[in-house]
């Protein structure tokens, strides 16, 4: 990865703010949608990794997390 990449460094940075909550249903449910983000897109970049070129490989991690994170949104 290119450390001196602005758009990567300010894009990387906006995945740091999370959510915070007082009440024990909304941080179940919170950390139920974390879980399936981490696990479905690490299982997903996994069978993509040996198709996609390793010069637009974050990139696709990128689209795949955020994809699934409106998924998660919607329903």
């Amino acid at each position: 990865m290119n450390d001196t990449n602005p758009v990567t460094i300010q894009v990387l940075g906006i995945c740091s703010a999370l959510p915070v909550t007082v009440q024990m249903k909304g941080a179940f449910v919170m950390s139920v949608a974390v879980l399936f983000v981490l696990i479905l897109g690490n299982v997903i970049v996994s069978l993509m990794r040996n198709v996609i070129p390793p010069r637009i490989r974050i990139i696709v991690q990128l689209v795949v997390v955020a994809a699934l994170v409106i998924i998660v949104i919607k329903y």
